[in-house]
């Protein structure tokens, strides 16, 4: 071979050598696309100008090395004047809870547990008939389009109570004439009611991106503000890991 064959063969080695180390690169780390996603599901920020309802809480279990977080919000959106003029709902009150393991969370929660607190009187038959009746065992929201049932867990407690009437009192005059009227006195009962379900972050996540929720829970109905929902927002906000795992390591996780 002649010394320009042999050079012309050293350039085709080199440029083939050079074509397979830039044109072959390796594929991203799936575990850091999926964190990435994991992420991009939950709220970025929150509207510095637009207040929430309820309070966020924690606490910690040294015994069980455990972090608490817990939302507890009013579901009265009636004002000064519809409070004095109207009955409270039924269902007056939401509470959201999750916990992870450490003071530090690592990941994403895969459920947040979600409970509606009830209170109602009733007079002791409509009390007797609704323990007769057939439990609703469910939870009913309309969420964007369409209406999704989740089973419950129902905690009750009754409590009867007497309201006293009003004793005999003389009415009307000499000319119209005389009568005793008296008012028998009425016994209710308080129902009280925890009523909690088990929502996946997927369907968490889905419900706070609406802003306004309706529905019924045991047969009873249900509203979540958007005072509400922008709570349960800020709760979603803290729920992004700061431990290792937010840095891009560990295993991989998939939201939904």
């Amino acid at each position: 071979m002649s010394k320009g064959s042999r050079v012309h063969a050293s350039r085709i080695a080199l440029l083939i050598t050079i074509t397979l180390a830039t044109g072959v690169s390796p594929k991203p780390a799936q575990a850091s696309a999926s964190e990435n996603e994991v992420e991009s599901q939950l709220p970025q920020s929150s509207t510095p100008t637009e207040s929430f309802s309820g309070q966020i809480e924690y606490s910690f279990d040294s015994s069980l090395n455990m972090t608490h977080v817990r939302l507890s919000a009013p579901l009265d959106t009636r004002g000064v004047l519809g409070r004095i003029f109207f009955a409270p709902p039924v269902v007056d009150t939401l509470i959201a809870s999750y916990e992870f393991a450490g003071r530090s969370i690592s990941h994403v929660p895969d459920a947040i547990h979600l409970t509606l607190i009830s209170d109602e009187y009733v007079d002791s038959v409509a009390a007797e008939e609704s323990l007769l009746a057939a439990p609703d065992h469910g939870l009913d929201l309309v969420v964007g389009a369409r209406v999704r049932r989740y089973g419950i867990t129902v905690a009750e407690g009754l409590r009867a109570t007497t309201i006293p009437g009003a004793g005999p009192r003389n009415l009307g005059d000499e000319r119209n004439g005389r009568f005793v009227m008296q008012v028998p006195e009425r016994r209710q009962v308080h129902i009280s009611r925890s009523l909690t379900s088990l929502l996946s972050i997927c369907e968490f996540v889905d419900l706070i991106s609406q802003n306004e929720v309706k529905g019924r829970v045991a047969g009873l109905d249900v509203t979540i503000s958007r005072g509400v929902l922008v709570g349960l927002r800020q709760l979603a906000l803290e729920m992004r890991p700061t431990g290792p795992l937010s840095a891009g390591g560990g295993e991989e996780t998939v939201l939904c």
